[in-house]
């Protein structure tokens, strides 16, 4: 099958009559069927009565490559360097492209793959849609650098402390992603040259942690199996309550439009607690409360209702599902015509914690009105600094009441 490869093995159970009208001939029928569809055969390893009567053959008119390696070491044989190497062809008359591997293509480098410096990679596939051999292949390029060989490998830049904090929301929560982008490590080449070396060159031993507070071992490893080792500590944050202002957001009616409270820091590994009383006209999921992150230069919106957004992507249902904030009650999953109703007059917990590492936590205890509690959960969520994160809390359409030092 064009989607996946599908293999049915059926046994017959009883004895099948034979039909023919010769019992010596023991040969069978096999019959495939469409219905409310078409058959277009690949191919096949017989020849069925009549042929297969099917549609046309088609030819590929483009190729686009993915997953080509930035850099490939001297010495490394080209079936080596570009076995990761993955492509799209799309075929005269076909809707949709076809995914295809590095053993479908055939691999040139220009003007050599023996000495340093950029080279052009030029990949070739030269196969119909059945798998006959193509009229004219199709060709496509992408630009790597060859470089020296690497002798060794070292951390340059350990991975930050990284801090947890585990409210009633995220108490099933057992492991956290280790931010790789937090680690550098400089490669030493054939002839003593230096120079960091992208992560995305590396496998890293592992790339989560226990959400438990301890020290942690990582073995990382080049291409061409040179290794150097580091350590993530994980500690548990501890959280301080916070009072924004102002302490009553938007107006009482529900008719205010997107309106943020004050600003408030949240400094490297530490995490700010507010307590706020949720009002929501009931129409619309996302007129509830927002929590506004700004790090660096990101900045992120999360809303009430699972669902957030940034200058760089948005989260939604089927979208990055690791970043996914995740809405359940203390009875399962929750139903939104429920939510929607319990989030008027909700009793709500916010926990903001600044990981540490380049990414943030964001946790929320919702007591509806219904007497039924959300929990509601955003985590390691990447910005560009560990510190000088701020936040704030806003409100679209609805309004939000703080609880106060008094």
């Amino acid at each position: 099958m064009t989607n996946g490869t599908v293999t049915k093995t059926y046994t017959q159970t009883t004895e099948l009559a034979n039909l023919n009208a010769d019992q010596s001939n023991t040969n069978i029928r096999v019959f495939v069927v469409p219905e409310g569809s078409y058959i277009d055969w690949i191919s096949t390893n017989i020849e069925p009565i009549g042929g297969c009567t099917s549609k046309e053959d088609k030819q590929p008119t483009k190729l686009e490559l993915a997953n080509v390696p930035e850099t490939v070491s001297i010495g490394t044989t080209i079936e080596e360097a570009f076995a990761g190497v993955t492509g799209t062809v799309t075929f005269d008359g076909l809707p949709s492209p076809v995914s295809v591997t590095a053993k479908d293509l055939i691999f040139e480098s220009i003007p050599d793959f023996d000495t340093a410096g950029e080279k052009t990679l030029i990949a070739m596939y030269n196969k119909t849609y059945k798998g006959a051999n193509a009229d004219k292949p199709v060709v496509a390029t992408a630009k790597f650098v060859m470089v020296a060989s690497i002798q060794s490998i070292a951390v340059t830049k350990a991975p930050s402390t990284m801090y947890f904090y585990k409210s009633a929301a995220t108490q099933s929560v057992n492991t956290r992603n280790i931010n790789l982008n937090d680690i550098e490590v400089t490669a030493t080449y054939d002839g003593g040259n230096k120079a960091v070396i992208k992560n995305s060159e590396l496998t890293f031993s592992r790339t989560t942690v226990p959400a438990t507070a301890g020290k942690y071992d990582i073995t990382i490893t080049t291409k061409n199996g040179k290794t150097a080792t580091t350590q993530v500590e994980v500690k548990a944050s501890t959280a301080t309550t916070i009072y924004p202002t102002p302490s009553s957001l938007g107006a009482e009616d529900n008719t205010s439009g997107w309106t943020l409270s004050n600003f408030f820091g949240v400094a490297s590994g530490a995490t700010v607690h507010a307590r706020f009383i949720n009002y929501c006209p009931g129409t619309d999921n996302w007129f509830n409360w927002i929590i506004e992150i700004r790090g660096g230069d990101h900045i992120f919106d999360l809303r009430a209702d699972n669902f957030g957004w940034s200058e760089q992507r948005d989260w939604g249902a089927g979208t990055d599902p690791g970043w996914l904030p995740t809405i359940i009650t203390s009875g399962g999953q929750a139903n939104w015509a429920t939510w929607l109703a319990a989030m008027n007059g909700a009793d709500c917990d916010a926990y903001i914690t600044n990981c540490g590492n380049g990414c943030f936590d964001a946790q929320v205890i919702m007591k509806g009105t219904d007497n039924k509690t959300y929990y509601q959960y955003y985590l390691d969520i990447p910005v560009s600094t560990a510190t000088d994160v701020i936040a704030a809390f806003g409100i679209d359409h609805s309004h939000i009441l703080f609880y106060t030092e008094k």
